[in-house]
């Protein structure tokens, strides 16, 4: 996959075998692994350190068996096409995918407080591009009495809410909703909800094409925003 935070772009690479669906071949002998950027070629490299130094989340749950290769990228202004190829011999595999173009989450702004009883949450992205765009959440609250809960629900688009112009998209999530489902602490006596402190990520990703001699393969790339936000 390739990655971007708003900070770094990341390509990061695992392979594996068998029914183990984690990481568990390593790249060796005159195997090797390149990345092709509009700006050029360049060499993949195994983190040192923990996993903290992957950007995002889609891989973490298949590299408790080894980390992933990766290769820091300049970002790029725009969309950019990538291809990941892994060489052996005088066979060259070729996967591709586009990094869609960096974007903002204008709606809401980081540091907003909205009202506790709000049942919508507008959202504004700057991305235009085609792409399957989501969201993610984390949610830590506390009600009036103590108790608290965290959870990361998923958000639903409000039918009828999205529009889209040449500057950007807009939609509204079901927060409500999501708040409702949360299970409280029982600590004390239950109460109205005080206060939710929020965490959005806005992720626009793209498919990509695997080359066919993978056995099985996926490529993807992400674009990954967050913005923090309390609702009180």
């Amino acid at each position: 996959m390739v990655v971007g935070d708003g900070k770094r772009v990341q390509a990061q690479a695992g392979f594996s075998s068998g029914s183990d669906l984690r990481f568990n071949v390593e790249i060796d002998g005159s195997d090797s692994l390149r990345l092709v950027t509009p700006k050029g070629t360049q060499g993949f490299h195994i983190p040192a350190g923990d996993v903290t130094t992957v950007i995002g989340d889609a891989l973490f749950t298949l590299i408790a068996g080894a980390k992933p290769y990766l290769s820091e990228v300049d970002p790029p202004s725009g969309a950019a096409p990538m291809q990941f190829q892994f060489i052996r011999g005088s066979t060259t595999l070729v996967s591709s995918v586009e990094l869609p173009a960096p974007f903002k989450i204008t709606s809401p702004a980081s540091g907003t407080t909205l009202a506790i009883t709000a049942r919508t949450l507008p959202v504004r992205l700057t991305a235009t591009a085609p792409a399957t765009k989501h969201e993610t959440t984390t949610f830590n609250c506390t009600d009036v009495n103590g108790n608290t809960a965290s959870g990361t629900p998923g958000l639903k688009v409000v039918p009828g809410s999205a529009s889209a112009d040449s500057t950007g998209v807009s939609y509204s999530l079901d927060i409500g909703a999501a708040v409702d489902g949360l299970s409280f602490s029982t600590t004390h006596p239950r109460g109205a909800v005080a206060r939710c402190d929020v965490v959005l990520r806005a992720i626009v990703e793209a498919q990509g094409q695997a080359d066919p001699q993978f056995e099985s393969a996926q490529i993807f790339a992400q674009q990954i925003r967050s913005v923090s936000f309390a609702m009180r």
